[in-house]
């Protein structure tokens, strides 16, 4: 997301950690990548591919695609709850600082289904 552009926020704050200093805590994502290591003759599937954004407090975050596009794949990663077997790289910083989410962590998802 970065400012709009998909880029990191190089030599500023990310717009999370400018909340964070504001109090109140706030989630970033930087360059996030899922894979599953083929194994069996399977080949390597990414699941995720170098995503950005951020959740700041007060604020709605709605993370929409089709099936099989990856949302319940990126809350896992966010909270710290991928399989063992996939590897994840990039950053998930809580106000601002690199850190893994307390096993047990909850992440809340909400669906509001229009009839």
């Amino acid at each position: 997301m970065g400012e709009g552009n998909g880029t990191a926020w190089a030599g500023a704050l990310s717009p999370a950690a400018r909340y964070a200093e504001t109090g109140g805590a706030s989630l970033t994502w930087e360059n996030l990548t899922a894979v599953l290591p083929g194994s069996g003759g399977r080949p390597t599937k990414k699941l995720l591919q170098g995503l950005y954004g951020y959740a700041v407090p007060g604020r709605i975050v709605a993370i929409m695609g089709p099936s099989g596009s990856g949302k319940s794949t990126l809350l896992d990663s966010l909270s710290g709850r991928l399989a063992r077997n996939v590897l994840q790289t990039g950053k998930v910083l809580l106000n601002g600082k690199k850190r893994r989410l307390d096993f047990g962590a909850v992440v809340s998802v909400k669906f509001i289904i229009e009839a």
